[in-house]
C-alpha cells in the first residue's frame, strides 16, 4: 500500500486544523524527513507548483503554516473481505478502505437520525474538534513513514508522530467513542467558512505502513 501526505500548494489551511498541524511542525525536527540514507537531511527543499499562478516551483517549507495539510483519518488498508458476484475476494487501498469508512459515518447518521438529531454533513471540523475533546475517539499512529513506493525507497517522506501528523492524519477513527461524541443540537455549529471549504477532490491515500492507508475527507466524495 502506498500514497502520500503533503501540503497543498493551491489551498491555504482551514481553521479546523491550525493547532493540529501547528504541534506537528513545532515538535518535528523534520518536515519532510530524509527516508533514504544516500541523501542528507535538507530544510530547503521545493515542490513543482505549475498553476499557482507564481513561480514553477515553491519552497515547500513556506507552505506547512499556510495551507492544507493531508491526510485527516487512517484506516486499515488491505485485506478486506470482500463479496463481488458470490465470490469472496480480498481488497486493498482505497478501494476498501473508503468505503468501510463512508460505511461508518453512515451507521453515525443513521444513530443521528434515530436520536431526532441532523446527519453529520461536512464532516472535518467535527473530527478534529472531537480529536481535542476526546482524544480516544482515534488511535493515535506514531510509527512509520511514507518515504517509500511499491518500487524503491524515496529520499524524503513524512514520518508519524503523536497526535496529528502528515502520514496518518489524526489516527485510526474509533467507532464506538465517535458513536459517544456525536453532536446534539445544542452543539455550537462550525463557521461557514468550515463548512464549505474550497477543497472539490476525490478522498486521497496515504500510506504510512504496510498494509495501512490513510485518508483526506473534502466537501465532496465520504460525506
Amino acid at each position: 500500500i502506498t500514497s502520500s501526505g503533503y501540503w497543498s500548494v493551491y489551498r491555504s489551511q482551514p481553521s479546523y486544523q491550525a493547532v493540529e498541524v501547528g504541534h506537528y511542525l513545532d515538535h518535528e525536527s523534520c518536515a519532510p524527513c530524509a527516508t533514504s540514507r544516500s541523501v542528507p537531511p535538507r530544510q530547503n527543499l521545493s515542490t513543482p507548483c505549475p498553476y499557482a499562478g507564481g513561480p514553477k516551483t515553491c519552497d515547500l517549507r513556506g507552505l506547512l503554516t499556510l495551507t492544507r495539510a493531508a491526510p485527516d483519518v487512517a484506516l486499515p488498508g488491505n485485506a478486506y473481505p470482500t463479496l463481488v458476484n458470490v465470490t469472496l475476494g480480498l481488497f486493498d487501498g482505497t478501494s476498501a478502505s473508503a468505503p468501510a469508512f463512508a460505511a461508518m459515518i453512515s451507521l453515525l447518521n443513521a444513530e443521528q437520525g434515530r436520536r431526532g438529531q441532523p446527519p453529520l454533513g461536512f464532516l472535518n471540523p467535527w473530527l478534529y474538534a472531537t480529536s481535542r475533546r476526546h482524544p480516544s475517539a482515534f488511535r493515535d499512529v506514531v510509527l512509520g513513514d511514507i518515504g517509500a513506493t511499491e518500487i524503491n525507497i524515496c529520499d524524503y517522506g513524512f514520518r508519524a508522530a503523536p497526535g496529528w501528523d502528515p502520514a496518518t492524519g489524526l489516527g485510526v477513527p474509533q467507532f464506538k467513542a465517535l458513536r459517544a461524541a456525536l453532536p446534539s443540537a445544542a452543539s455550537k455549529p462550525a463557521s461557514m467558512a468550515d463548512r464549505l471549504p474550497a477543497e472539490t477532490e476525490a478522498p486521497s491515500l496515504a500510506a504510512f505502513a504496510p498494509g495501512a492507508s490513510a485518508l483526506t475527507l473534502f466537501s465532496v466524495g465520504l460525506l
